[in-house]
């Protein structure tokens, strides 16, 4: 009979949080990765959107 101890992995808090990667998106004006909106899937990113909301429909209070 072999003695091999097996041993559990420990998960961390990693383990459970999500992946986020830039992946696929990007803005359909400028065309960058970086600061996507991705809650409204609009499909654009912060900076055109500022320039743009009020052409959107979007007010500002």
């Amino acid at each position: 009979m072999s003695d091999a101890i097996v041993v559990k992995k420990q998960k961390s808090k990693n383990d459970k949080m999500k992946k986020r990667t830039p992946g696929v998106r990007e803005c359909k004006v400028c065309g960058t990765r970086k600061g996507m909106m991705q809650k409204y899937h609009i499909g654009i990113c912060r900076r055109c959107f500022k320039e743009r909301a009020t052409d959107l429909g979007w007010e500002k209070y």
